[in-house]
């Protein structure tokens, strides 16, 4: 049996750890992560560690929120990460582990990866996905800064959100 690379999970909260508040009709952070949930449906536990570092929507994160998730990094040892990420400011946290952090990023597999729509919807959302395509883009990818949505693993220096379309696209 082929021995499963270890991949360590951060979250940092997005659309795909939203879950849907009933006494405020909108969808939150006040329910628990559905990380966890989402690796054991799939049957992907084997190997990974999480850490929930943050809960946060993207709109909402600066470079003090990013020097602190680069130091999670840092400070989890592993060679291999995804983080679970909103998607409206993604790419500027790939960015910024380029430009604050090259030799953490030379060194170690880091994926970020999000959703759409939050996994609490279950078959509309496209959160199971774009964890499980992180997971594999970790395990197989050479060091540096990724993106993994769509069914694509993009450069993490050279991807957008396209807005329109709801998906990610390379810069050109």
């Amino acid at each position: 049996m082929t021995e499963v690379e270890p991949v360590h999970i951060i979250t940092t909260g997005g659309t795909i750890d939203k879950t849907y508040n009933p006494n405020t009709e909108a969808f939150d952070f006040s329910g628990p992560s559905v990380i966890e949930r989402l690796l054991e449906d799939a049957g992907a536990c084997e190997g990974v560690s999480i850490d929930h570092f943050m809960r946060i929507d993207s709109r909402f994160m600066d470079d003090e929120h990013r020097a602190n998730l680069v130091g999670a990094v840092r400070s989890s040892g592993a060679k291999r990460l995804v983080i679970t990420h909103g998607t409206s400011t993604m790419p500027e946290t790939a960015r910024y582990f380029l430009n604050h952090a090259q030799r953490l990023s030379s060194m170690r597999t880091i994926v970020l990866t999000g959703a759409m729509k939050p996994a609490q919807l279950a078959g509309e959302s496209d959160a199971r996905f774009n964890l499980g395509s992180a997971l594999t883009a970790a395990r197989l990818s050479p060091a540096g800064v990724y993106v993994a949505m769509n069914g694509v693993v993009h450069n993490g220096g050279n991807v957008q959100k396209d807005v329109e379309n709801g998906i990610f696209i390379p810069v050109e």
